[in-house]
């Protein structure tokens, strides 16, 4: 899928859609029974929360880095947004914010103001897009958490419950003592979610 541009040339077939479109379902509403902070008009891209599952926390922070990386580059072209060091003046074309909640402690909320440059914005069209056709923006990324949670899991576990999963899966006992899950234990603990 291609993200077409305000300046994008006319006639390039239906596969061009317009970023703002895309964006346009995004921007950010006031809730009804909301008191606090609302950046009315801005984007929401991403968010998590207290207990969010791996895959939010992995998209949440791809996301963050894919946004933060299109605000690098659309600084460097813009000279008059840095200051003598080189530093960027206007980091908040991407930012993100804490709201409370009584349900899950807190949410986190990635926004993309609705005033940021357009090669921002386009990355922005990109990763929601994205997320409309597959959940995930980097399998790299979700895999590497998924590991990680197994391997805490794991350290976190006694011996007994090591050794009912390494019968379980048909693996040695003695596989119970190693400091990381092995073949067959490894692959039931990723499948059982029981770890994240």
């Amino acid at each position: 899928m291609h993200i077409q541009s305000e300046k994008s040339p006319s006639g390039l077939g239906e596969s061009f859609i317009d970023y703002l479109e895309i964006l346009s379902d995004n921007a950010w509403k006031h809730p009804q029974y909301y008191f606090g902070f609302s950046p009315e008009g801005d984007y929401l891209i991403a968010s998590k929360h207290r207990d969010s599952d791996i895959l939010s926390e992995s998209n949440y922070s791809v996301a963050l880095k894919i946004l933060r990386d299109a605000v690098k580059v659309e600084s460097a072209e813009c000279p008059e947004e840095r200051d003598e060091q080189g530093y960027i003046i206007r980091p908040d074309w991407v930012y993100d914010w804490r709201a409370r909640c009584s349900m899950v402690g807190w949410i986190d909320y990635l926004m993309v103001r609705k005033d940021a440059p357009e090669s921002v914005l386009i990355s922005a069209a990109e990763i929601v897009s994205s997320l409309a056709y597959y959940p995930v923006l980097s399998d790299e990324d979700y895999s590497e958490r998924q590991y990680q949670a197994v391997e805490r899991y794991w350290k976190e576990m006694s011996i007994k419950e090591r050794i009912e999963w390494c019968k379980d899966a048909g693996e040695s006992i003695f596989a119970a003592r190693n400091a990381h899950p092995i073949g067959n234990v490894l692959y039931r603990l990723l499948e059982s979610d029981i770890a994240y």
